[in-house]
């Protein structure tokens, strides 16, 4: 939901979960996100 663009409180309000506890997972997500994309980011240039 966060990588789509949707705040912190409005996860909060859909999910029933703190916005704490969702920053908290995405701060522990955000290396292994940025590590994914990058692979998927050097892919597409070793396509073009």
């Amino acid at each position: 939901m966060s990588l789509n663009g949707m705040v912190l409180e409005a996860i909060e309000r859909v999910t029933g979960i703190s916005h704490n506890t969702v920053l908290n997972w995405v701060r522990l997500a955000a290396p292994q996100i940025l590590e994914d994309n990058f692979d998927i980011l050097k892919l597409l240039k070793l396509i073009n």
